[in-house]
Protein backbone atom coordinates (compact mmCIF):
# COMPACT_ATOMS: atom_id res chain seq x y z
CA UNK A 1 0.00 0.00 0.00
CA UNK A 2 1.69 3.56 -1.07
CA UNK A 3 1.30 6.46 0.58
CA UNK A 4 0.52 7.69 -3.60
CA UNK A 5 -2.82 5.34 -2.79
CA UNK A 6 -4.25 6.62 0.82
CA UNK A 7 -3.37 10.63 -0.17
CA UNK A 8 -5.33 9.76 -3.49
CA UNK A 9 -8.14 8.23 -1.75
CA UNK A 10 -8.49 10.73 0.75
CA UNK A 11 -8.51 13.52 -1.87
CA UNK A 12 -11.23 11.76 -3.36
CA UNK A 13 -13.71 11.02 -0.05
CA UNK A 14 -12.93 14.73 0.93
CA UNK A 15 -14.80 15.69 -2.23
CA UNK A 16 -16.90 12.39 -2.91
CA UNK A 17 -20.31 14.70 -3.31
CA UNK A 18 -18.85 16.64 -6.50
CA UNK A 19 -17.24 13.67 -8.00
CA UNK A 20 -18.61 12.52 -11.63
CA UNK A 21 -19.25 9.34 -11.51
CA UNK A 22 -16.51 8.32 -13.36
CA UNK A 23 -14.36 9.63 -11.00
CA UNK A 24 -16.00 7.65 -7.99
CA UNK A 25 -15.47 4.34 -9.77
CA UNK A 26 -11.48 5.86 -10.16
CA UNK A 27 -12.06 6.67 -5.61
CA UNK A 28 -13.65 2.84 -5.69
CA UNK A 29 -11.19 1.36 -7.26
CA UNK A 30 -8.43 3.39 -5.17
CA UNK A 31 -9.90 2.05 -2.36
CA UNK A 32 -9.60 -1.68 -3.49
CA UNK A 33 -5.93 -0.87 -4.24
CA UNK A 34 -5.19 0.12 -0.71
CA UNK A 35 -7.34 -2.90 0.67
CA UNK A 36 -4.86 -4.96 -1.19
CA UNK A 37 -6.02 -6.14 -4.16
CA UNK A 38 -4.15 -6.59 -7.10
CA UNK A 39 -4.25 -5.67 -10.96
CA UNK A 40 -7.32 -3.67 -10.40
CA UNK A 41 -8.38 -1.81 -13.64
CA UNK A 42 -11.33 0.50 -14.51
CA UNK A 43 -13.20 -0.77 -17.47
CA UNK A 44 -13.43 1.80 -20.32
CA UNK A 45 -17.34 3.74 -20.02
CA UNK A 46 -18.01 2.13 -23.24
CA UNK A 47 -18.85 -1.40 -23.51
CA UNK A 48 -18.43 -2.21 -19.41
CA UNK A 49 -20.73 -5.40 -19.76
CA UNK A 50 -22.08 -4.32 -16.44
CA UNK A 51 -18.76 -4.12 -14.37
CA UNK A 52 -17.05 -0.94 -13.98
CA UNK A 53 -13.72 -2.46 -12.26
CA UNK A 54 -11.68 -5.81 -12.17
CA UNK A 55 -9.61 -6.78 -9.54
CA UNK A 56 -8.06 -10.07 -7.72
CA UNK A 57 -8.49 -10.10 -4.12
CA UNK A 58 -5.89 -10.97 -1.42
CA UNK A 59 -6.99 -14.31 -1.62
CA UNK A 60 -6.08 -14.41 -5.59
CA UNK A 61 -9.76 -14.28 -6.46
CA UNK A 62 -11.14 -12.62 -9.11
CA UNK A 63 -13.86 -10.14 -8.40
CA UNK A 64 -16.15 -7.55 -10.88
CA UNK A 65 -17.40 -4.11 -9.39
CA UNK A 66 -20.27 -2.25 -10.50
CA UNK A 67 -20.36 1.11 -9.44
CA UNK A 68 -23.48 3.43 -9.73
CA UNK A 69 -23.62 6.81 -8.39
CA UNK A 70 -26.99 8.55 -9.18
CA UNK A 71 -30.26 9.50 -6.96
CA UNK A 72 -32.38 6.56 -8.30
CA UNK A 73 -32.88 3.55 -6.10
CA UNK A 74 -30.60 0.66 -8.09
CA UNK A 75 -33.34 -2.48 -8.77
CA UNK A 76 -33.17 -5.76 -9.50
CA UNK A 77 -32.13 -5.69 -13.56
CA UNK A 78 -28.45 -4.26 -12.12
CA UNK A 79 -27.03 -6.50 -10.14
CA UNK A 80 -29.07 -9.66 -12.65
CA UNK A 81 -26.75 -7.80 -15.50
CA UNK A 82 -23.75 -8.10 -13.20
CA UNK A 83 -24.90 -11.58 -12.19
CA UNK A 84 -24.77 -12.63 -15.96
CA UNK A 85 -21.37 -11.33 -17.15
CA UNK A 86 -20.20 -13.05 -13.62
CA UNK A 87 -21.59 -16.49 -15.03
CA UNK A 88 -20.44 -16.22 -18.61
CA UNK A 89 -16.70 -15.40 -17.50
CA UNK A 90 -16.78 -17.97 -14.55
CA UNK A 91 -16.33 -15.36 -11.94
CA UNK A 92 -17.62 -16.10 -8.71
CA UNK A 93 -18.13 -12.95 -6.48
CA UNK A 94 -19.10 -9.32 -7.26
CA UNK A 95 -19.83 -5.93 -5.40
CA UNK A 96 -21.88 -3.81 -6.44
CA UNK A 97 -21.02 0.24 -5.02
CA UNK A 98 -23.62 3.09 -4.89
CA UNK A 99 -24.50 6.10 -3.62
CA UNK A 100 -28.04 5.94 -3.57
CA UNK A 101 -30.33 2.70 -2.31
CA UNK A 102 -31.10 -0.48 -3.23
CA UNK A 103 -34.75 -2.18 -3.81
CA UNK A 104 -35.69 -4.70 -1.83
CA UNK A 105 -35.91 -7.10 -4.71
CA UNK A 106 -32.63 -6.08 -5.57
CA UNK A 107 -31.20 -7.34 -2.24
CA UNK A 108 -33.00 -10.75 -1.89
CA UNK A 109 -31.39 -11.05 -5.56
CA UNK A 110 -28.02 -10.58 -4.66
CA UNK A 111 -28.12 -12.43 -1.53
CA UNK A 112 -28.65 -15.72 -3.43
CA UNK A 113 -26.14 -14.93 -6.03
CA UNK A 114 -22.84 -14.01 -4.10
CA UNK A 115 -23.14 -10.32 -4.78
CA UNK A 116 -22.10 -8.02 -2.08
CA UNK A 117 -23.99 -4.72 -1.68
CA UNK A 118 -22.77 -1.57 -0.55
CA UNK A 119 -24.08 1.94 -0.07
CA UNK A 120 -21.60 4.66 0.02
CA UNK A 121 -22.36 8.01 1.42
CA UNK A 122 -19.70 10.86 3.04
CA UNK A 123 -20.09 10.28 6.69
CA UNK A 124 -21.79 12.46 8.54
CA UNK A 125 -19.98 13.93 11.70
CA UNK A 126 -22.81 15.50 13.92
CA UNK A 127 -22.24 16.20 17.72
CA UNK A 128 -24.10 14.97 20.38
CA UNK A 129 -25.25 17.27 23.42
CA UNK A 130 -26.36 14.67 25.79
CA UNK A 131 -23.97 13.39 28.30
CA UNK A 132 -26.19 9.78 28.52
CA UNK A 133 -23.37 7.71 27.36
CA UNK A 134 -24.92 4.75 26.73
CA UNK A 135 -27.26 7.08 24.09
CA UNK A 136 -24.72 8.51 22.58
CA UNK A 137 -22.97 5.53 22.04
CA UNK A 138 -26.27 3.52 20.70
CA UNK A 139 -25.98 7.03 18.41
CA UNK A 140 -22.68 5.99 17.19
CA UNK A 141 -24.41 3.32 15.49
CA UNK A 142 -27.12 4.98 14.47
CA UNK A 143 -24.86 7.40 12.61
CA UNK A 144 -22.90 4.57 10.86
CA UNK A 145 -26.10 2.62 9.69
CA UNK A 146 -27.43 6.07 7.88
CA UNK A 147 -23.80 6.83 6.51
CA UNK A 148 -22.64 3.52 5.17
CA UNK A 149 -24.45 0.57 4.48
CA UNK A 150 -23.85 -3.20 3.45
CA UNK A 151 -25.48 -6.04 2.96
CA UNK A 152 -25.85 -8.78 4.30
CA UNK A 153 -24.80 -7.44 7.57
CA UNK A 154 -25.09 -4.44 8.65
CA UNK A 155 -22.04 -1.73 9.05
CA UNK A 156 -22.11 -1.62 13.05
CA UNK A 157 -21.36 -5.14 13.22
CA UNK A 158 -18.04 -4.25 11.80
CA UNK A 159 -17.05 -1.62 14.31
CA UNK A 160 -14.18 -2.53 16.08
CA UNK A 161 -14.30 0.33 18.78
CA UNK A 162 -16.11 3.08 19.91
CA UNK A 163 -14.70 5.53 21.99
CA UNK A 164 -16.03 8.85 23.50
CA UNK A 165 -14.40 11.99 21.87
CA UNK A 166 -13.32 14.67 24.49
CA UNK A 167 -15.70 16.70 25.94
CA UNK A 168 -16.20 20.28 25.39
CA UNK A 169 -18.49 23.02 27.27
CA UNK A 170 -18.85 26.39 24.88
CA UNK A 171 -19.52 29.46 26.69
CA UNK A 172 -22.49 31.91 24.19
CA UNK A 173 -22.85 35.66 25.24
CA UNK A 174 -26.71 36.63 25.17
CA UNK A 175 -27.01 40.21 25.59
CA UNK A 176 -29.73 42.67 26.12
CA UNK A 177 -29.19 46.20 24.99
CA UNK A 178 -31.52 49.11 23.69
CA UNK A 179 -30.49 51.83 21.59
CA UNK A 180 -31.71 54.95 20.13
CA UNK A 181 -29.80 57.26 17.92
CA UNK A 182 -31.03 59.64 15.42
CA UNK A 183 -29.17 60.28 11.99
CA UNK A 184 -29.54 63.29 9.10
CA UNK A 185 -27.78 64.29 6.28
CA UNK A 186 -25.57 67.18 6.46
CA UNK A 187 -28.33 69.21 5.55
CA UNK A 188 -30.55 68.20 7.66
CA UNK A 189 -32.93 67.65 5.22
CA UNK A 190 -33.29 63.99 5.66
CA UNK A 191 -33.99 62.31 9.52
CA UNK A 192 -34.14 58.75 10.55
CA UNK A 193 -34.05 57.21 14.16
CA UNK A 194 -32.68 54.42 14.72
CA UNK A 195 -34.16 51.83 17.53
CA UNK A 196 -33.91 48.74 19.22
CA UNK A 197 -35.89 48.40 22.65
CA UNK A 198 -34.71 45.50 24.93
CA UNK A 199 -33.09 43.82 21.62
CA UNK A 200 -31.19 40.04 22.05
CA UNK A 201 -27.75 39.80 20.76
CA UNK A 202 -26.26 36.54 20.40
CA UNK A 203 -22.36 36.09 20.48
CA UNK A 204 -20.81 32.67 19.72
CA UNK A 205 -17.76 31.32 21.02
CA UNK A 206 -16.20 31.71 17.66
CA UNK A 207 -16.93 35.98 17.76
CA UNK A 208 -19.66 35.74 15.51
CA UNK A 209 -22.30 38.17 16.40
CA UNK A 210 -26.41 38.23 15.65
CA UNK A 211 -29.52 39.90 16.48
CA UNK A 212 -32.52 37.36 17.27
CA UNK A 213 -36.13 37.95 18.45
CA UNK A 214 -36.16 35.85 21.58
CA UNK A 215 -33.78 33.87 23.20
CA UNK A 216 -34.53 30.05 23.35
CA UNK A 217 -33.07 28.18 26.51
CA UNK A 218 -33.81 25.00 25.40
CA UNK A 219 -30.54 23.75 24.53
CA UNK A 220 -28.63 25.20 26.87
CA UNK A 221 -27.39 24.77 30.80
CA UNK A 222 -25.93 26.36 33.44
CA UNK A 223 -22.54 25.40 34.27
CA UNK A 224 -22.91 23.53 37.25
CA UNK A 225 -25.36 21.25 35.73
CA UNK A 226 -22.85 20.26 33.14
CA UNK A 227 -19.99 19.70 35.66
CA UNK A 228 -22.55 17.44 37.82
CA UNK A 229 -23.71 15.26 34.78
CA UNK A 230 -19.82 14.79 34.01
CA UNK A 231 -19.20 13.86 37.46
CA UNK A 232 -21.94 11.51 37.41
CA UNK A 233 -20.15 9.55 34.98
CA UNK A 234 -16.92 9.93 35.99
CA UNK A 235 -15.81 11.64 32.69
CA UNK A 236 -11.75 12.95 33.61
CA UNK A 237 -11.01 15.19 31.23
CA UNK A 238 -13.30 18.22 30.26
CA UNK A 239 -11.72 20.71 27.83
CA UNK A 240 -13.21 24.41 28.05
CA UNK A 241 -13.36 27.21 25.66
CA UNK A 242 -13.66 30.22 27.35
CA UNK A 243 -14.68 33.91 25.82
CA UNK A 244 -14.24 37.08 27.43
CA UNK A 245 -15.60 40.46 26.45
CA UNK A 246 -14.69 44.03 28.01
CA UNK A 247 -18.49 46.20 27.81
CA UNK A 248 -16.19 48.29 24.71
CA UNK A 249 -16.06 44.87 22.58
CA UNK A 250 -19.76 44.27 23.21
CA UNK A 251 -20.78 47.65 21.69
CA UNK A 252 -18.48 47.05 19.19
CA UNK A 253 -20.32 43.94 18.33
CA UNK A 254 -23.67 45.80 18.22
CA UNK A 255 -22.04 48.81 16.17
CA UNK A 256 -21.41 45.64 13.55
CA UNK A 257 -24.92 44.59 13.37
CA UNK A 258 -27.06 47.14 13.63
CA UNK A 259 -24.86 49.18 11.20
CA UNK A 260 -27.49 49.72 7.96
CA UNK A 261 -27.43 51.82 4.78
CA UNK A 262 -30.50 54.04 4.17
CA UNK A 263 -31.07 56.19 0.89
CA UNK A 264 -33.22 59.01 0.36
CA UNK A 265 -34.03 61.37 -2.52
CA UNK A 266 -32.28 64.85 -2.39
CA UNK A 267 -31.91 67.92 -4.45
CA UNK A 268 -32.73 67.83 -7.68
CA UNK A 269 -34.62 64.47 -7.01
CA UNK A 270 -31.19 62.34 -7.14
CA UNK A 271 -30.82 59.13 -4.57
CA UNK A 272 -28.53 59.48 -1.93
CA UNK A 273 -27.13 56.65 0.23
CA UNK A 274 -26.09 57.34 3.91
CA UNK A 275 -24.52 54.55 5.94
CA UNK A 276 -25.60 54.87 9.75
CA UNK A 277 -23.79 53.31 12.20
CA UNK A 278 -24.94 53.99 15.95
CA UNK A 279 -22.53 55.74 18.68
CA UNK A 280 -21.45 53.44 21.33
CA UNK A 281 -22.73 56.47 23.95
CA UNK A 282 -26.10 55.78 22.65
CA UNK A 283 -26.13 52.03 23.40
CA UNK A 284 -27.37 51.01 26.64
CA UNK A 285 -26.33 47.15 27.64
CA UNK A 286 -29.16 45.77 30.09
CA UNK A 287 -27.64 42.58 31.01
CA UNK A 288 -24.77 39.96 29.50
CA UNK A 289 -25.67 36.22 30.42
CA UNK A 290 -23.35 33.24 29.65
CA UNK A 291 -25.20 30.26 29.20
CA UNK A 292 -23.11 26.39 27.60
CA UNK A 293 -23.39 24.19 25.37
CA UNK A 294 -21.86 20.86 25.62
CA UNK A 295 -20.58 19.16 22.79
CA UNK A 296 -18.89 15.45 22.42
CA UNK A 297 -18.89 12.63 19.70
CA UNK A 298 -17.45 9.19 19.11
CA UNK A 299 -14.64 8.09 17.36
CA UNK A 300 -15.59 4.98 15.64
CA UNK A 301 -13.06 2.32 14.57
CA UNK A 302 -13.95 -0.47 11.97
CA UNK A 303 -12.32 -3.32 11.18
CA UNK A 304 -10.23 -4.77 8.81
CA UNK A 305 -13.15 -6.72 6.48
CA UNK A 306 -15.73 -4.10 5.93
CA UNK A 307 -14.69 -3.94 2.53
CA UNK A 308 -15.28 -7.21 1.18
Amino acid sequence: MSSRNISLLKSYLKNIDNLSPYEFEEMVAEMYRCKGWSNVQVTQPSGDKGRDIIGFDRKGRKIYVEVKKHQGKIGRPVIQKLHSIMVSQNVEKGIVITTSDFTPQAIAYALKVNIFLIEERPRSTSLCTSVDIETILTQSESVLNNSIFSYPLPPSRFIKKREMLPFNYVRFFWIKFSLNHEFQNSTGSWRWTMSYQDQDLYISPNGLAELIPKFDYKDFEDLSSIKQKLGKYKIPFIKNKYSNYSIEEIKSFIQKVTTVVKTYIGRNNQEYSITCQPSSRNISIKSINNYWKLYTGIDLTLTNNYFV
